[in-house]
């Protein structure tokens, strides 16, 4: 049975000895030449990759007289068969209308119904694909879905609050992250600071986010005291949470007209408060558990925190103090303190900014394993009112 061998075209011109080798062998070259050859020239129809064509090839050649007819044979095919399914929505319909000339072409070269079996498995692996980059396709949609949830959750601008200076900064790993950081108005001209933290990324903590940030915001237009608050949040999000997710907040009310704080935290890592020399004169650890882990018990507030002029206040997520260098060592919450205070002086955007940086520096610019989020609140000095 005689194949004809494909048409060049009437651009094609013979190479010179500096180009690649012809598609075709001179009459003396052996029976695995012509193949090579043969095969060469039908590369750029098969769509398949090479790991699939070795599994293919092996299946196709038996141990027969004929093996080299049916190697030569099973590679018109399989361009054809790649040829058409590259162009056609559905690889069935491709492989259905191969078969019978494939068959054809391959008969007494291989074994009954090998072809069909063959052109059919590989038209089952085409969907297959196809199938997968769709689902790949849906999950860059809900990607960027829950990104553009995030983006709109965080505040466009800090409070203006006279003597205070207020910034906030997060950086997620991923296209989505799981933490995030707010402004709250709360009772008696008070703003609640948030840091809070979702287990996991993606579209399911985003949509944790954004049921946490609006129970929080929904409380706090009715309860002042941060423990209250928190218990309340706690209860609702334990009914909506998946067993596997969690939420850590730290949470401060800010008295601007007082110059005072008070804080909760519900498993979130230490906050801290710098005094004017940049050394740490508080700490700021958890007073409770995760919330929407189970927990029914009540969370409590810290007592009332005097702030002095030129203090700092930080809040900050663990994506900040457990982030590591090369070298397995982790940033670490000192690491975090000595940069902020040697900042202090900076405006608070400024120092939210500069840690950013330099967690990302000390880790080498490796990439992000964890959010890293961060808020600094600076406190002025005193205004008097002037009596003229």
């Amino acid at each position: 049975m005689d194949i004809c061998r494909p048409r060049l075209g009437a651009e094609a011109k013979p190479k010179s000895c500096h180009e690649d080798t012809p598609m075709t062998s001179s009459s003396d070259s052996t029976d695995n030449d012509k193949i090579d050859a043969w095969q060469n020239g039908f590369l750029p129809f098969v769509s398949i990759i090479r790991e699939q064509s070795a599994i293919l090839f092996q299946n196709l050649l038996p141990a027969q007289r004929n093996e080299a007819l049916a190697k030569v044979a099973a590679i018109v095919m399989i361009g054809y068969l790649g040829h058409l399914e590259a162009r056609e929505p559905d690889a069935f319909d491709a492989a259905g209308r191969t078969i019978s000339a494939a068959q054809f072409i391959l008969d007494g070269a291989l074994p009954n119904g090998r072809v069909t079996e063959i052109s059919v498995r590989l038209a089952k692996e085409r969907r297959r694909r196809r199938k997968a980059e769709k689902r790949l396709n849906a999950a860059d949609i809900e990607m960027e879905a829950a990104r553009r949830i995030q983006q709109k959750l965080l505040p466009s601008a800090p409070p203006v609050l006279p003597g205070f200076d207020i910034a906030g900064i997060t950086r997620p790993a991923d296209a989505t992250g799981g933490d995030y950081f707010d402004y709250v108005p709360m009772l008696d001209d008070c703003v609640g600071v948030v840091v809070g933290d979702v287990s996991g990324h993606g579209f399911g903590p985003a949509l944790v986010i954004a049921s946490a940030r609006a129970y929080l915001r929904a409380f706090a237009r009715t309860h002042n005291d941060l423990g209250e608050l928190l218990s309340l949040v706690n209860r609702v999000l334990t009914v909506d949470m998946e067993i596997d997710r969690f939420v850590t907040v730290a949470l401060a009310r800010l008295d601007a007209r007082k110059r005072t704080l008070v804080y909760a935290s519900a498993g979130h890592p230490t906050g801290y408060i710098l005094d004017a020399a940049g050394i740490v004169r508080l700490h700021l650890p958890s007073t409770g558990p995760l919330l929407g882990c189970g927990f029914n018990g009540n969370y409590f507030e810290s007592p009332l925190i005097p702030l002095e002029p030129n203090d700092l206040v930080l809040l900050l997520s663990d994506g900040v103090t457990e982030s590591f260098a090369p070298d397995s060592a982790a940033f670490g919450s000192d690491r975090a303190v000595n940069i902020v205070g040697a900042y202090r002086q900076e405006a608070a955007a400024q120092i939210v900014f500069n840690l950013y940086h330099a967690v990302r520096a000390f880790c080498q610019n490796a990439p992000q394993q964890d959010d890293i989020t961060a808020v600094v609140i600076k406190v002025g000095e005193r205004t008097t009112v002037s009596h003229g």
